[in-house]
């Protein structure tokens, strides 16, 4: 009986390890993924909605809130504004080049996780927003 004991158990651990954790890890990936994007949407929508004069201020207000780092990316591909911890230092070409076409983007550039979104103000596209979470959320991201 006891032998029949030690199984069951040994079977539920290697039921959890083969089923549960793998379906966790694919709804925190998701989740997570889904939370940076947001952050970089949120920040774009601040900041198409002030003028240049307080761009500085939405922007900052917006880093502060989602925890990491926020770039303003013109038409042009050059940074217009940053705000929060810097952790994109430079940012890769290929990101501000997403950004200044427009593009979105919710990816891991080396060991950074990034989300791109367009840019609207008025109804013409200005570039984009780059958003890269800090060291907390970015260590979320390596788990998954």
């Amino acid at each position: 009986m006891p032998l029949l004991a030690v199984l069951l158990v040994v079977l539920s651990i290697a039921t959890v390890l083969l089923y549960v954790l793998p379906a966790v890890g694919q709804r925190l990936a998701g989740y997570v993924e889904d939370r940076a994007l947001a952050q970089a949407v949120a920040a774009a929508n601040a900041v198409s909605a002030v003028d240049s004069e307080n761009l500085q201020i939405a922007l900052d207000v917006a880093a502060e809130t989602g925890g990491g780092e926020l770039l303003v990316i013109d038409r042009q591909g050059r940074v217009e504004a940053r705000a929060g911890e810097r952790l994109l230092s430079p940012p890769p070409e290929e990101v501000l080049q997403n950004a200044a076409n427009g593009e979105r983007m919710n990816d891991t550039v080396g060991e950074q996780r990034l989300a791109v979104v367009p840019l609207i103000r008025e109804g013409n596209l200005e570039g984009g927003v780059v958003f890269a979470p800090d060291e907390s959320e970015n260590t979320v991201y390596q788990l998954v």
